[in-house]
């Protein structure tokens, strides 16, 4: 998701971020916003919730 990034995923990882936000452009929203909250470095993850099976950002 840098400025230069390459295109949207594919295989598991694309239909894993469809299952848990949507699309990949609601994703893609959610993240940056949840970036651009954070003070400092302003750096966002995204994780794998183990007990929940699913992904968070």
């Amino acid at each position: 998701l840098s400025p230069n990034g390459g295109d949207k995923p594919t295989g598991e990882l694309a239909a894993a971020i469809a299952g848990a936000f949507g699309s990949f452009d609601k994703f893609r929203a959610q993240f940056h916003a949840a970036a651009t909250t954070v003070q400092g470095s302003g750096w966002a993850a995204l994780g794998w919730d183990t007990l929940g099976n699913k992904l968070l950002i």
